[in-house]
């Protein structure tokens, strides 16, 4: 990848001169001096890159330097003799506010422009209470006491930059013992030393950035490649867990969407160590971090602010906001492009002018991101709004970005969590990941202390007076459902996302809840729409909302009503759009004033706040059964746009079904349609899929595009029937396999390893015709087995287990724990378009919820489940497939055997694993409603 010179770029005096200010006693190095010397560069750009350079002294700093001075001026008014009496803890999370409170006034004795520049009384001050600090809190031997994170990462990241900041006005004393304090904490990047955990992700990066800044401080060219070394693995892309994913999702603390949050350390970190080993022996070579920015951060930002469902718990703290991230993250951006190649350099450019060209920017950044941002973007374009339309498979959630209006949904499933709440933070963030949508204004001002938890917008869920929650720390605990159908896929503007919601448990008072609903939102161009069905619970009362709004303009009801909107078409808020209710429903309505304190979700400030908000959401009553719900979001549209729209949509609801939900639009032969299909079935007589996906479809006179999904991460095949007469296969994603064209389409997906992600099929078709989909329905042919027992080594290798289950372990350090699972069908016979292997069973083990099987083909055949045992067992063959199993919950699990029966292979199998797994449990023959079959079409 082509690459400017960072250091050249920054150091000499161009664009902005950020030539740094001699903010140390003596003066610094000459240019020579610095030659000589490879640790004098990066020490340099590490000062310009905190403080913004010379350049800040200009007026146009003034705002930032005053807000710069203020912060440093109130911490040092209550420091006394090196200490601050408010902070007397010697836990972690006071070892990080201690090291906040000294770099904020480092930072002003080495800004160009601040009152305090140069100062030595600020500089003694700083010194006296690093000298405490080390004397006291932070030096070898103390233990870490408390959140751990305050010893090996807040605390001595801060302690870092304010010897940096510092200079020569740190005693070489007190720098030697402070070093080696860091040192002690932070001997290792890769590894925690309280507890020995391995770092990922942000923590990693963190401490890598510690390490390198420990190096250039010591001037130790070990310590600075120690550093260096460990940060490899965070620019790999991953299938499962912790890190970024091929499509742009970053999850972190295993089961989190973090791109706001943690990742926003990630970048960060990631973009300093980049910009101060550039051109020096330990440089860095094309980091994946400038991919992050357009495939991870761009999609979730919109006009200077970072989407709240992508920051995790930090949505409950007053002063991380989605403003201020978005600031961080934008300063990161502007540090990494000079590393970007022209053409990514200039659209990081005008991203960043984008973002920062609204008025609240500048009335909040700090010096540093006023200068950086200013010299990336002088006489730069403004990207303007983004137009994007994508679904985040890796973290479930889903963006659609259009011109005045950013759409975004925060959903869950198996694989990613609920909510997080930890250090006392996001105490009532139960339904923020459960479908909760967000047409992008300002969520920032007090939203989250004064919203009604109970009702967030998108949200199905029990009432409060049915379900009281409790808000209380989780202690990091991650709710995700045994169902994985969440996921979608888009083409274009056209899209589909699905959610199948099962309802989580209180952590805290444990109290049954049964409540499950199958959930949709579709993009059309500018119009959205929300489906819900299958709505049922046992044991709460449920309800969706519509729309929770703070400070909402006028709204206006078709009809005038207000607090029961039974029966009406459409609404309307000022500043927001319109909304349609086309099948009407048991709609209530609220406008209220809630007051509520930052304390109230975290510890935090705790000043009462009082915001007012409408309401509107779905009444679903007590215990309801096979429930639904329907409305459209029009962003942006007047109110006489939106009743018109009521009048006649130009999309409708095609099916919102248990099995299928869907939209379309017609105009003439051109058709849009999207869908979420929950199983096997059929919408609008036009596209047919054989199990669970996400469809899009769009016809444009000859040319028909589609894109598929599994949203289940599940499936090794997919099948689909499309009633259109293609003519030619114009270009097709190398896992489509197209079986016919005419009369109608039918084509199969590899969908095996893609991770949710979509695949696309252009066909050129006969414009008018509409055949009639004629392959096999959803039953195909079934085929239950023959036989079935599962086997157990050790000391019950000669018992028999016939009739009691399936079930499948491995422990290898004792066989009598082990067993395998053996199964038998016949042979189908004809043509296979698509077999499938189905399994009902789930985690029968206290040692986890997730575990791998691999299921074998046994060319023996002949074996009998009355009298097969461990020590009978036919020997396995080759390997066919895995399934994984997630959760103690039963449900259907499948196996693609399509390419193992095209090819001729047998219908006798084993399930087993080689390595250790945990314990699962199949139903078997025994229990003809759920026991294994196979599948075929």
């Amino acid at each position: 990848m082509a690459r400017r010179s960072l250091l050249l770029s920054l150091v000499t005096a161009c664009a902005i001169t950020l030539v740094a200010p001699p903010a140390v006693a003596e003066p610094p190095p000459t240019p020579a001096a610095e030659a000589a010397d490879a640790f004098a560069v990066p020490l340099q750009l590490w000062r310009e890159l905190a403080t913004g350079g010379a350049g800040t002294a200009d007026p146009a700093f003034a705002d930032a330097l005053a807000r710069l001075d203020a912060t440093a001026d109130a911490n040092l008014a209550t420091l006394a003799q090196g200490r601050w009496p408010d902070l007397n803890g010697a836990d972690g999370n006071t070892m990080s506010a201690i090291g906040v409170r000294l770099r904020s006034i480092a930072l002003a004795y080495a800004t160009a422009g601040s009152r305090r520049h140069g100062d030595a009384a600020t500089a003694a001050a700083v010194v006296e209470g690093l000298r405490w600090t080390y004397d006291n809190r932070y030096r070898p031997g103390k233990p870490e006491l408390g959140n751990w994170y305050g010893w090996e990462i807040g605390g001595p990241s801060n302690l870092l930059d304010t010897l940096m900041l510092l200079g020569d006005a740190a005693p070489a004393q007190l720098r030697a013992d402070l070093l080696g304090a860091v040192a002690h904490f932070v001997p290792d990047p890769a590894r925690r030393k309280v507890s020995g955990v391995p770092e990922v992700g942000a923590n990693l990066v963190d401490k890598v950035s510690i390490t390198v800044r420990r190096g250039l401080l010591a001037r130790d060219a070990a310590v600075i490649a120690l550093g260096r070394d460990k940060l490899t693995p965070v620019f790999a892309t991953t299938v499962s867990g912790d890190g970024w994913y091929p499509d742009g999702s970053l999850i972190q603390h295993f089961y989190f969407a973090y791109t706001g949050g943690y990742g926003n350390a990630l970048l960060g970190g990631v973009a300093l160590v980049f910009a101060l080993l550039a051109d020096t022996p330990w440089r860095i070579s094309d980091p994946a971090a400038v991919r992050w920015i357009f495939d991870g951060f761009e999609p979730v930002m919109f006009r200077g602010q970072m989407f709240a469902n992508v920051r995790g718990r930090r949505i409950a703290v007053h002063d991380d906001t989605d403003r201020s991230v978005s600031r961080a993250v934008l300063t990161s951006m502007t540090i990494l492009a000079e590393a970007a190649a022209p053409a990514d350099r200039q659209r990081i450019a005008a991203l960043v002018a984008e973002h920062t060209r609204t008025a609240h920017f500048a009335q909040h950044a700090t010096v540093t991101q006023l200068a950086l941002v200013k010299r990336l973007t002088t006489g730069v374009t403004p990207r303007g709004d983004l137009t994007l339309t994508k679904v985040f498979a890796g973290m479930d959630r889903f963006v659609h970005h259009r011109p005045g209006y950013a759409f975004t949904v925060a959903a869950r499933s198996n694989r990613v969590g609920a909510y997080e709440a930890g250090n006392g933070e996001n105490l009532k963030g139960w339904y923020t990941g459960d479908g909760m949508t967000m047409i992008y204004g300002d969520y920032g001002d007090g939203y989250w202390p004064t919203v009604d938890p109970y009702r967030l917008p998108g949200v199905t869920n029990a009432t409060e007076q049915s379900y009281p929650r409790t808000a209380r720390d989780t202690n990091w605990y991650g709710y995700r459902q045994s169902d994985p159908h969440t996921g979608g896929v888009a083409l274009g503007d056209l899209a589909a996302f699905g959610m199948r919601l099962q309802a989580e448990t209180d952590y805290h008072s444990k109290r049954p809840i049964d409540l499950t609903a199958r959930k949709s939102w579709f993009t059309v161009g500018d119009t959205i729409v929300a489906l819900g069905a299958d709505i049922t619970a046992s044991n709460v009362a449920a309800q969706t909302t519509v729309e929770n709004r703070m400070n909402p303009g006028r709204v206006t009801v078709d009809g005038g009503r207000w607090a029961d909107l039974s029966g009406a078409r459409w609404m309307h808020v000022e500043g927001v759009g319109g909304y349609l209710f086309p099948q009407g429903g048991a709609l209530r309505a609220a406008r209220e004033s809630r007051t509520g304190k930052w304390t109230d979700i975290s510890p935090s400030n705790p000043a009462e706040l009082t915001r007012d908000y409408a309401t509107v959401w779905f009444d679903h009553g007590q215990n309801p059964a096979q429930a639904g719900y329907a409305y459209y979001l029009l962003p942006g549209k007047s109110a006489e746009q939106t009743a018109a729209a009521a009048a006649r949509p130009g999309v409708r609801v095609g099916d919102n079904t248990a099995q299928v939900q869907s939209v379309i639009a017609e105009n003439g032969v051109n058709t849009r349609l999207a869908a979420t299909f929950w199983s096997c079935a059929t919408t609008q007589g036009t596209v047919r899929a054989y199990g669970p996906a996400a469809v899009t479809m769009k016809q444009e006179g000859t040319t028909l595009d589609l894109a598929v999904s599994d949203p289940t991460w599940r499936q090794g095949r997919m099948l689909f029937e499309v009633a259109r007469e293609g003519r030619e296969v114009l270009a097709a994603d190398p896992r489509v396999t197209v079986l016919s064209t005419a009369p109608t389409i039918r084509f199969t997906v590899d969908s095996a390893g893609a991770l949710g992600a979509g695949v696309t099929l252009k066909v050129k078709v006969k414009p008018t015709a509409r055949p009639t989909l004629t392959g096999q329905d959803c039953a195909g042919a079934k085929h239950q087995a023959t036989a079935d027992a599962y086997v157990r080594g050790g000391t019950y290798a000669t018992r028999s287990f016939d009739g009691q289950g399936l079930v499948v372990k491995q422990v290898p350090a004792d066989a009598s724990y082990t067993r395998q699972s053996f199964l038998r069908f016949d042979r189908p016979a004809g043509p296979v378009a698509l077999a499938r292997l189905w399994l009902n069973g789930a985690i029968a083990d206290a040692d986890g919820d997730t575990t791998t099987l691999t299921l074998y083909e046994v060319p023996d055949q002949t074996w009998d489940e009355s009298t097969l045992t461990w020590n009978t067992k036919p020997p396995l063959g080759q390997v066919i497939g895995t399934v994984t199993v997630t959760g103690k919950t039963p449900a259907w699990y499948s196996v693609d055997l399509t390419a193992h029966l095209r090819a001729g292979g047998g219908t006798s199998f084993a399930l087993f694993n080689g390595t250790k797994t945990l314990a699962v449990q199949f139903h078997d023959r025994e229990n003809p409603a759920n026991g294994p079959y196979l599948q075929v079409y």
